[in-house]
């Protein structure tokens, strides 16, 4: 069976320091995995080297078998940058969820049936259908969050990739988000994050890696806690 991301011995460097040292990982297809550990142990380089969004100067990245150079079938992938990463434009949140499918149907072709029933499936899942005509701006951190993660699911993704999902959000609104993944882990998706803790999320889990100055070191189950 082909796994949805394999790295092995990544190594990555930024400026003149290594980030990554040689690092392994495999998420298999269903697996449900966190990457977990302190702030610059590498887990966000770790996920942005992954998706070909920055370069690695050794080892290996394959998605669902492919290398990222050669690797075209960009809407099997749903992808949720850090809240800090994310420039919130003067837009609804409809028309943000509807931008997820671009990977799909491209920049040039119409919006179809297939398209529209995509990103109304999307707004379902994360429950803003009834916010579909507010302008981002007037959302709530919970909501914003949401409403990402709805674009990247518009797209129809087998594997789904957050960078702290839970950052800035109170509890309930962790909890919300924890049981729209949980939902989706039930219909197959598989699901990697980078987490500082685990939270309300620890239940969904398979698996935690561990990342420690650019190390890997655990990979298997976790008691929970924080990973400071």
């Amino acid at each position: 069976m082909v796994n949805p991301l394999s790295v092995s011995g990544l190594k990555v460097t930024l400026g003149a320091t290594e980030v990554l040292h040689g690092v392994d990982l495999t998420v298999s297809r269903g697996e449900t995995v966190a990457l977990l550990g302190a702030n610059g142990s590498g887990k966000t380089t770790l996920l942005r080297a992954a998706l070909g969004l920055i370069p690695h100067v050794a080892g290996e990245v394959k998605l669902f078998d492919t290398p990222p150079t050669r690797f075209h079938e960009w809407s099997r992938i749903g992808y949720v940058p850090q809240h800090s990463q994310l420039q919130v434009l003067k837009a609804t949140v409809i028309e943000m969820v509807r931008s997820g499918r671009l990977a799909r149907r491209g920049v040039l072709r119409l919006q179809n049936l297939a398209d529209k029933a995509a990103v109304t499936k999307a707004l379902q899942v994360v429950r803003m259908s009834d916010l579909a005509n507010r302008e981002l701006t007037e959302l709530s951190g919970g909501q914003r969050q949401r409403a990402v993660i709805a674009r990247a699911l518009a797209g129809e993704p087998e594997l789904l990739l957050l960078d702290e999902p839970l950052a800035g959000l109170d509890m309930r609104s962790q909890e919300a988000l924890a049981a729209i993944l949980a939902e989706l882990k039930a219909a197959g998706l598989t699901i990697c994050m980078v987490l500082h803790e685990l939270g309300p999320m620890k239940p969904l889990l398979d698996r935690s890696v561990v990342l420690r100055e650019g190390n890997v070191i655990y990979s298997g189950q976790l008691a929970g806690g924080t990973y400071a």
